[in-house]
């Protein structure tokens, strides 16, 4: 995470790359830093505030709006599409979060430790613990499912663009807000992007009344990450949100 576009580009080109190590690294490539110039603006975006699935705060909507606005008169063809997942991927995504947290932490059930554990993170250990071998693939066979329909939808243009939350962010403990109602699904679009691996970046586009910020995702095809660090250099530029937390 960094400021700016130009920033996480860097920090990319310090760490991306293949390892013999690494059984999922990519081949080797030139740095990305080079090519992340303004002049990459795309000529065409999809729009889709609610991916066909979930609900979205007026507020964050209204500014992500506000934006698109902009990169619509900067001369982006901008065509909504708002029905590329039928189904939130939550259910799908949450039997590898459980997987994945029983791996890590079963051996301390029984014990004290586990007793200072969040109550809520405990309750995805055991069931990660339940989880059996036809559901881990399932939810596998559902990540190929939601890049078929992310690849049907990048027939028009190679760029998806949403909201980065559904909703306002969250208190220190608790969930974020959407129209006012506390809900996990507040990050509805963050799980079936972590499950396709697409490569998706956000940049900020203002503030809510409450000082907190709002950011559009930035969803690429996959493995076209320089496409999206493009884009993302180019729309920062447009909508110049410059704000920054102080200190920072």
């Amino acid at each position: 995470m960094a400021n700016t576009t130009d920033d996480t580009t860097l920090a990319l080109d310090a760490v991306k790359g293949e390892h013999p190590t690494d059984i999922f690294s990519l081949d080797g490539e030139g740095d990305w830093s080079p090519h992340i110039t303004e002049s990459n603006l795309p000529t065409k975006i999809i729009w889709s505030p609610t991916m066909g699935f979930s609900t979205v705060d007026k507020d964050v909507l209204a500014i992500c709006e506000e934006a698109i606005s902009e990169l619509e008169k900067a001369g982006v063809e901008v065509v909504v599409n708002d029905s590329i997942w039928e189904v939130n991927p939550v259910e799908s995504w949450m039997v590898f979060w459980a997987c994945a947290r029983a791996r890590a932490q079963q051996h301390l059930i029984g014990t004290e430790e586990y007793e200072s554990i969040d109550p809520l993170l405990r309750l995805f250990i055991e069931m990660g613990v339940t989880m059996d071998g036809a559901s881990y693939a399932s939810a596998i066979d559902a990540c190929h499912h939601y890049n078929y329909q992310l690849e049907e939808a990048f027939q028009e243009s190679p760029l998806i663009i949403t909201p980065a939350t559904c909703g306002q962010p969250p208190k220190l403990e608790g969930d974020g807000f959407v129209n006012g109602e506390e809900t996990a699904s507040w990050v509805d679009f963050t799980m079936g992007i972590n499950m396709t691996r697409n490569p998706a970046g956000v940049i900020p586009v203002g503030n809510l009344d409450n000082n907190l910020p709002v950011a559009i995702q930035i969803i690429g095809q996959q493995r076209a990450d320089l496409d999206v660090l493009k884009a993302m250099k180019a729309f920062e530029e447009v909508i110049n949100f410059r704000e920054r937390a102080e200190d920072f």
